[in-house]
């Protein structure tokens, strides 16, 4: 374990560290692998205090409590112990708790941790993590968000890339959801996203030990896809465009603000979930437009930035930016309607003080 600590450092990297599964505290009695409860909260206090001790000068650690379970009342005691433990050895490394995904969607450590536990977060929870599924999102981080005090909510498991069937790899539930998930998590106040590859996350290889699990991507020659070939998916390469993006401008004062849209068509599917936000400073809204649709966008949601709205796409496939349009700021509302051929995009718009070079200014 240390030495991967160290390799980890070596690369910039955090390690999020769970000091014990959930099945060792709140064990699941229908589980195939149901193994009976190990600790009581003496023993948990040990183990915390000495793991703060061994691991509390390393700079690149976060500590997970939960291990994919729910906050079950058996092992409320012992989470508070192991926590508490580890903080009380002198470790300030920052500490959350990873829920399990079930029950009716509400995953997350703010639903856990404050709802069902008379509204009063731990003393040890740093930041909220939900684990949740597809459209989920929207409903955990709203539910996090407002709840006072606000703590920062990371979605850091959710719908893997490469779930569905190798016979159908261009599946909507893949496309579709893996491409919105971050935009729906940045957008509805998340402060972070975590993107995962089903093959990767297993550490899978071909001899037959887990015959319940997906089946394997193969190349056209019939060759197994390679370790490389999985990390190098198209859902990588989308994660990393949205992180591009949102690495560019001051994403932590994003607000959500639904409000933003004031009317929206849908053409038909599933997810149809459009989301939006402003910056504090009222200098840009962000709108995720999930399918091939229309919405008018309040346009007095900017309220600085120049005499002009900019307008532009962002397409979550490759990266590209495509211009709109230029409106005068005294514009009070606009339709606007994703790009032809597109199956999802970013809608931004930003208060400018010039019109860009060659675009004409459209008078509404």
């Amino acid at each position: 374990m240390d030495r991967i600590i160290d390799g980890a450092e070596k690369h910039g990297l955090y390690v999020v560290l769970s000091p014990t599964w959930g099945r060792y505290v709140c064990p699941r009695r229908y589980e195939r692998s149901y193994t009976p409860e190990i600790f009581d909260t003496k023993s948990a206090d040990t183990y915390g205090k000495f793991l703060g001790r061994r691991y509390k000068d390393r700079p690149n650690i976060i500590w997970l409590m939960g291990g994919d379970r729910d906050y079950c009342a058996s092992g409320v005691a012992i989470w508070d112990a192991l926590a508490n433990g580890i903080k009380s050895s002198g470790d300030s490394h920052l500490i959350s708790y990873h829920p399990s995904s079930g029950h009716e969607g509400y995953t997350s450590s703010g639903f856990w941790l404050y709802e069902n536990n008379n509204h009063q977060y731990p003393s040890w929870l740093d930041f909220n993590m939900s684990q949740p599924s597809s459209d989920n999102i929207l409903k955990i981080n709203r539910l996090d968000y407002r709840i006072s005090p606000v703590k920062p909510t990371v979605v850091g498991e959710s719908n893997y890339f490469m779930q569905q069937e190798p016979s159908d790899p261009a599946g909507s539930y893949a496309l579709g959801v893996i491409r919105a998930q971050p935009y729906w998590s940045i957008l509805t106040g998340a402060a972070g996203y975590t993107y995962g590859n089903n093959h990767i996350w297993w550490f899978d290889k071909d001899d037959g030990a887990f015959p319940d699990r997906r089946p394997f991507f193969r190349n056209k020659d019939g060759k197994i896809w390679s370790d490389d070939e999985y990390l190098n998916s198209a859902g990588t390469r989308w994660a990393v465009i949205w992180k591009d993006y949102f690495s560019t401008i001051d994403w932590w004062n994003l607000v959500p603000d639904q409000s933003a849209i004031l009317t929206s068509e849908n053409s038909s599917g599933e997810y149809e979930y459009k989301v939006a936000a402003r910056t504090k400073t009222g200098d840009r809204v962000l709108v995720y437009f999930p399918n091939a649709s229309s919405a008018s966008i309040d346009l007095a949601k900017i309220t600085s930035g120049g005499e002009y709205i900019d307008a532009r796409w962002l397409k979550t496939t490759d990266g590209s930016i495509k211009h709109d349009s230029i409106i005068p700021s005294t514009s009070s509302s606009r339709i606007y309607t994703l790009p032809f051929g597109w199956d999802d995009g970013l809608l931004i718009l930003e208060g400018a003080d010039r019109k860009p070079d060659n675009q004409e200014i459209i008078k509404l």
